[in-house]
């Protein structure tokens, strides 16, 4: 879609639409792809997509029927966590291969004594999965039948998605402004977290409304803080699985500690108020169809 939008445009029930429907037909083929090739790549562009439908779910909640919203958000979740435990397989097998570099080589047989055992966890995850395919399946074409529902949709999506878009996306900014004042170096993982998810939701608002190009420009920003996220999951997932930790993975520790460090800088400097005022200024000039 052009940068500048002009007022006649979809309605919000026409861009949801849209947007779902490529969403569950991504959610099927990638569901296709991680019983094909149980790729990683796959299995996380299969969640992603999902993501994407919930998040939407919730943000355009006022124009959904509740109780078909409901359905379609249980649904959604569900096929989310059955594949919850592979993606920290995945994401836990990516750190240690990244950081084998960097430890002593004396810990080389270690590495390769866990890697063997989390490579056989993940294919063991990824064998159980497949094994419900039809459940699997049965879960997306059921999501498929609600997002093509006309019932799922109340009168009031039949509107133009100018106005309640541009309130959407105003309460999102509060948020995410108000939030960025509060994190400094010391504040809680779970204040990271938080932002993080703020920053995806309003991605995924904006890719909903076809805002493509205003979407891609605060991926940085939202980078950052997976970065800080990553590091946060990575270090629990050794804390938790692995009580009598080896020197191998001790070392990982410290590094994921010391480059976490750095990770909250850079989302500390990304996230301040003169961006969010540049980002905040650039989208109403989009969404009012002005240039800046």
């Amino acid at each position: 879609m052009s940068k500048k939008i002009c007022l006649e445009s979809p309605s919000i029930k026409d861009l949801l639409q849209e947007t779902f429907l490529k969403a569950i037909h991504n959610i099927a083929r990638y569901l296709d792809d991680v019983l094909q090739t149980k790729e990683a790549e796959s299995l996380h562009q299969f969640r992603v997509n999902i993501r994407l439908a919930r998040s939407l779910c919730k943000e355009f909640s006022m124009f959904m029927e509740k109780n078909h919203k409901k359905a379609l958000s249980d649904r959604l979740e569900g096929l989310q966590q059955e594949t919850n435990d592979m993606r920290d397989l995945d994401v836990f097998i990516e750190c240690i291969q990244t950081y084998k570099t960097k430890v002593d080589k004396a810990c080389e047989s270690e590495f390769k004594r866990i890697e063997k055992a989390l490579l056989r966890e993940k294919k063991a995850a990824y064998v159980q999965f497949c094994k419900q395919y039809s459940v699997h399946q049965e879960n997306v074409t059921a999501i498929e039948a609600l997002l093509k529902d006309e019932q799922l949709y109340l009168s009031q999506a039949e509107g133009k998605w100018f106005v309640p878009a541009q309130k959407i996306l105003e309460k999102r900014f509060k948020k995410i402004a108000k939030l960025s004042q509060k994190i400094a170096l010391d504040s809680a993982n779970e204040q990271f977290h938080t932002l993080r998810l703020h920053y995806k939701k309003l991605r995924y608002t904006c890719d909903a409304l076809q805002l493509t190009a205003f979407a891609k420009s605060f991926k940085p920003i939202q980078t950052a803080f997976g970065h800080v996220q990553d590091k946060n999951m990575q270090i629990a997932y050794i804390q938790q699985h692995h009580a009598n930790k080896s020197v191998f993975l001790e070392q990982i520790i410290a590094l994921l500690e010391e480059e976490l460090l750095e990770d909250k800088r850079q989302c500390i400097k990304k996230s301040n108020k003169r961006s969010i005022e540049k980002l905040h200024k650039k989208l109403h000039a989009i969404i009012t169809c002005k240039k800046r």
